[in-house]
């Protein structure tokens, strides 16, 4: 089965992970599919980084502004799917220095490669209120399967008919798969990545 919804989007299902555009492009169920469909509320979701210095500590940052959208369907799995999208100029760690240098063709090369994206391929629910998703993570111009675990951290209704519902999934990546070989300022190639996102469900 197979959905197509933007960019060689395909048969789809709930999935994480890490990675956004400047701005999402609606996704619209086909024929036949039962799943909810929630945006991606950036103001009540995170993507977080850590990745080690010189050996010695972890430096921490975030992607600022997610953005993005998924449906979900607990029963029939490929009537899910996922994509979330930052912009890489958006990374925040605490220090601007730091950040305008991550911006900068030495890493993230944010000019020629703008955007970070991760949309589903593939889910299978393998325990209660727990996912394991394979799809396709884009960045710094390469594009390169990871399969995450996600969790379904709350869900809650409102008397006004709004609906919301967070997922949360930690991994790791090797920065030299997306051809970011550098070495400079002494950081590791291995990156822990935490994406917690809170969607909200469209209104009918």
């Amino acid at each position: 089965m197979i959905k197509k919804f933007i960019i060689n989007f395909r048969y789809a299902c709930f999935g994480f992970l890490l990675f956004p555009l400047i701005s999402a492009v609606p996704l619209i169920p086909g024929p036949g599919m039962a799943a909810e469909i929630y945006d991606v509320d950036p103001d009540h979701s995170a993507i977080t980084f850590r990745v080690k210095h010189m050996g010695i500590t972890f430096v921490y940052g975030r992607f600022n502004n997610a953005r993005g959208s998924y449906a979900f369907d607990d029963t029939v799995p490929e009537n899910c799917f996922i994509d979330v999208r930052v912009m890489a100029a958006d990374i925040d760690t605490g220090n601007e220095k730091r950040d305008d240098h991550l911006r900068s063709s030495d890493f993230f090369d944010v000019a020629n490669f703008p955007d970070i994206v991760f949309q589903s391929v593939l889910v299978e629910k393998i325990q209660e209120a727990t996912y394991r998703i394979i799809g396709h993570l884009t960045l710094h111009g390469v594009t390169r399967f990871v399969t995450v675990q996600a969790v379904k951290t709350g869900d809650i209704s409102f008397p006004d008919g709004e609906k919301r519902i967070g997922f949360e999934s930690t991994f790791t990546i090797q920065r030299s798969d997306y051809r970011m070989n550098t070495t400079l300022g002494g950081i590791a190639d291995q990156v822990e990545l935490t994406v917690s996102v809170e969607g909200v469900r469209r209104r009918r």
